[in-house]
């Protein structure tokens, strides 16, 4: 799976394999989540979104990704520091 370091408030980095189309979404929180079947056009419109001026990343992944597609968690948000 190639990695990619996104610039985002939201997200730390996304990775993808075109041969199975799973994505793997690393927040900043520390979340990490798959999703399975995702076709590469929306990886790379998901990628893409910043550049657009009437779309954010969280905005596209809210409304195309999350929910659209079998997903499970790898690894929980971490733990708010008291």
């Amino acid at each position: 799976m190639t990695r990619v370091t996104v610039n985002d408030p939201v997200f730390r980095s996304v990775g993808y394999d075109a041969d199975d189309q799973t994505m793997e979404v690393t927040f900043r929180d520390g979340r990490v989540m798959l999703y399975r079947g995702v076709p590469m056009a929306i990886y790379n419109r998901f990628m893409r979104a910043n550049q657009r001026t009437d779309m954010t990343m969280e905005a596209y992944y809210r409304t195309v990704i999350d929910g659209q597609f079998p997903a499970r968690e790898i690894r929980p948000a971490r733990a708010a520091a008291v």
